[in-house]
């Protein structure tokens, strides 16, 4: 199903081991759109389970080609999403981006998320 990937629906290639890995997780979750056997659109999930509360689950990628962008795809690929959050009994359903990023921003406000104010904090571990 992999096979064909229309542009920009994933950040670069997939490679079949990582996709492996990936797959073999059942902690992550992968969704994909599908139009005339091309992928142009996914949703990529991973469950947090916490000790004192309810699991949540985190959105790590949503994806669109923009051949498809602006006819709900985005919008339904957060449903399904939601979904899986529901059906492993999330309380939550939670994701990042870039407050600058117009149309992922009004994707999620149109699909009824609400933005939240937060500091993300990254570090590189390459060549520590």
């Amino acid at each position: 199903m992999l096979d064909h990937v229309a542009e920009e629906v994933f950040d670069d290639d997939i490679d079949r081991a990582d996709l492996a890995r990936y797959l073999a997780d059942p902690a992550q979750a992968l969704i994909v759109a599908m139009a005339n056997d091309v992928v142009v659109g996914q949703i990529k999930t991973i469950l947090h389970r916490h000790p004192e509360k309810p699991p949540t689950l985190f959105v790590e990628e949503l994806g669109v080609a923009p051949t498809h962008r602006r006819r709900g795809l985005g919008t339904a690929l957060l449903h399904a999403a939601e979904a899986i959050a529901r059906a492993r009994g999330c309380t939550e359903i939670w994701l990042a981006t870039e407050p600058d990023n117009a149309a992922a921003n009004a994707v999620y406000a149109a699909a009824g998320w609400s933005p939240q104010q937060v500091t993300m904090y990254s570090r590189t571990l390459e060549g520590d």
